[in-house]
């Protein structure tokens, strides 16, 4: 390997391609356009003098969200913050540096510019004779392409997963007629101390009280995507977790969040360490002969409790579901045998998961090994084999010309606020008002019976921020990174507005149609949908 200064072997080309501005992709045309969002595609457009057809293959780079894209057809460029990049034919293999700079780690620097960063790496280049080794280069882009797949596959293995059991669920107790009704709080085991509490009150647990080894402490960062994550802890003394007995959590607790995702609730599972839960819960410990925890986990967070949540959260930017109102809800309560035929087929369908993600965990460790080994020159690779077809990048698997749901999210068009309220979005109310006009921007653009999407709609109001502060139009007060970025508060608040659309009837809960034996019929993936014209939050 011979390393080699960025530009020796990437070139920035970026004043090559005609910038397209957001407002002007299409959802359907002959070429792509590729921007530095998420999605592999962000529009098409059928102009071919917005498009290079010179330059190709290109890598792609967001200059703020540090995305990196590959992609081998004729494209036009996105005009927010994208960089085209050129490799080197004579030095290089594009689709080996994309997955060397896919390697690196650039580190994060808020709305800054991460070019600059980028352009001071240096390349690593296998040499054979004196001479570039595009072989070697062209087998280790194979390989861990070969990796990657397996771990997008992976990753979708464990969604459907998630998607099957929302849908057994949803099969077993959608019928509430048949069954009777309790509140959550006549539902505690009233035998336990403590079976109805929440996290500790104000000052009687805050960051001071944190030592570097003793009692777990439940933070909301522990809580991600609805999954107990223990990489990342905080302790308490012994001491001061007797005082706060009261927080304590045992497995089989539910707990309830509190505060930013109100109303999420999660089982806590067998096997854990002791921990006290901070202010950002409640906990239910449930009267085993009432309820089974994994059917009130899974109760409280279908859409007919958490409807019920929604007109009890205290609506302010940071939402808060206290207890008082918690215990006051009423839920469905099958019977016992039921609730635990719907548990005995999640422990089996867990075991599945845990099988997928400790394999996921290993892909990953193993790309990661690869990867390392493969841009040092520590790799074997005799025994790699190449097909022809065995660069086709996976950014290239859609159809040219015909955008999928998954693409169309990045065509919401969003208006442009007036000026003083552009600089006033460093205010609450001013930031709460601007989200909601285009919220029902997107609902207004969104077709009866078309699905319905709040990431859809987070990134394209992300994506509106930048295009804003691209064009000099953006001028808040206060700290310009923290206002471009989206935060969980400003997420939540959006799930807020779904929530109340779903129970008003605006937006449904279904499931996607496959086609089996020529007939439509449900698939397990759960949905949202438009059902109304009219929405007023």
């Amino acid at each position: 390997m011979r390393l080699y200064p960025f530009s020796e072997i990437v070139s920035d080309v970026t004043s090559k391609f005609c910038k397209v501005k957001a407002s002007e992709y299409n959802l359907e045309g002959q070429y792509k356009i590729i921007d530095q969002g998420k999605g592999p595609v962000a529009g098409y457009t059928d102009r071919a003098d917005l498009v290079n057809f010179e330059l190709r293959p290109v890598i792609v780079f967001g200059d703020h969200t540090r995305i990196f894209k590959y992609e081998e057809s004729p494209i036009a460029l996105g005009a927010d913050g994208a960089k085209a990049l050129r490799v080197n034919p004579k030095m290089a293999n594009s689709l080996y540096v994309y997955y060397y700079l896919r390697s690196i780690n650039i580190q994060a620097a808020g709305y800054s510019r991460h070019f600059k960063f980028l352009k001071e790496t240096k390349i690593p280049i296998p040499f054979k004779d004196g001479q570039p080794n595009f072989d070697d280069q062209i087998r280790i882009a194979h390989l861990l392409r070969k990796v990657e797949g397996m771990i997008v596959r992976r990753k979708e293995n464990l969604k459907q997963l998630d998607d099957l059991l929302k849908s057994i669920f949803l099969e077993m107790f959608s019928d509430t007629s048949k069954f009777a009704w309790d509140t959550i709080g006549n539902i505690a085991d009233k035998k336990k101390k403590y079976s109805i509490s929440s996290g500790p009150f104000g000052s009687n647990l805050t960051s001071k009280h944190y030592t570097n080894s003793g009692v777990i402490i439940l933070r909301g960062t522990n809580i991600s995507s609805g999954k107990l994550k223990l990489n990342d802890v905080k302790y308490i003394s012994n001491e001061k977790a007797i005082e706060l007995k009261r927080s304590e959590l045992r497995a089989d607790d539910v707990v309830i969040i509190a505060v930013g995702s109100s109303g999420q609730a999660l089982k806590i599972p067998k096997g854990i360490p002791k921990m006290i839960m901070s202010q950002n819960f409640n906990k239910i410990t449930p009267d085993s002969l009432i309820i089974d925890p994994t059917y009130l986990e899974y109760c409280i967070n279908s859409k007919y409790v958490q409807n019920q949540f929604k007109k009890q959260i205290t609506d302010t930017v940071r939402t808060f579901l206290s207890l008082t109102k918690i215990i006051s809800i009423s839920i469905p309560v099958p019977p016992l045998p039921l609730q635990n035929q719907f548990a005995a087929i999640v422990e089996k369908v867990e075991g599945i998961k845990a099988q997928y993600q400790y394999i996921l965990t290993e892909l990953g460790n193993l790309y990661g090994a690869l990867s390392q080994k493969a841009f040092k020159g520590e790799l074997d690779l005799s025994r790699v084999t190449i097909k022809p077809e065995a660069l086709t990048s996976l950014e290239n698997e859609t159809e040219q010309g015909v955008m999928s749901e998954q693409e169309s999210k990045h065509l919401i068009k969003l208006s442009t606020p007036d000026i003083d309220q552009l600089k006033g979005l460093s205010e609450p109310k001013v930031r709460v008002e601007t989200l909601k006009q285009w919220f029902q921007e997107y609902f207004d653009q969104i077709e009866i019976s078309s699905s319905f999407s709040i990431e859809n709609f987070i990134e394209a109001a992300q994506k509106k921020f930048w295009e804003l502060n691209q064009d000099g139009l953006f001028e808040p007060e206060g700290n310009v990174d923290t206002l471009l970025d989206l935060s969980p508060t400003d997420y939540d608040m959006v799930k807020n507005w779904v929530f109340r659309a779903l129970s008003d009837g605006r937006i449904e809960q279904t499931r996607n149609q496959i086609l089996i034996d020529r007939k439509q019929e449900f698939g397990n993936q759960i949905i949202l949908k438009k059902v109304s014209s009219v929405f007023t939050e």
